[in-house]
């Protein structure tokens, strides 16, 4: 049962956005989602930081926004370092069909 995050469409990237989802439903398979958001948390947060992450996930709202940088900080496995794992693993003489 994931927890939708609530974005406000400012200027919503699309890569971020997808990745947030890839990270939330990793994070749900794996059972560290506890389903519930029943910790505190208080923190200082550099302001053109806090406005740069809202301007690029869209996201409004506090704590949907440390949620989200959280779920992407935890999330098992890196699109990167899968790519750059992969390199070599295909035949000489693969073709991409065009």
């Amino acid at each position: 049962m994931t927890r939708q995050v609530r974005r406000k469409h400012i200027q919503d990237d699309a890569g971020t956005a997808l990745r947030l989802a890839h990270a939330m439903a990793a994070l749900e398979r794996q059972q560290i989602l506890a389903g519930q958001r029943s910790f505190r948390l208080s923190a200082r947060v550099d302001p053109g930081l806090l406005a740069a992450a809202r301007q690029r996930s869209g996201i409004a709202g506090d704590s949907d926004l440390v949620n989200a940088a959280l779920a992407l900080m935890a999330a098992p496995g890196d699109f990167g370092v899968w790519l750059v794992s992969r390199a070599g693993t295909l035949s000489e003489d693969f073709e991409i069909a065009v």
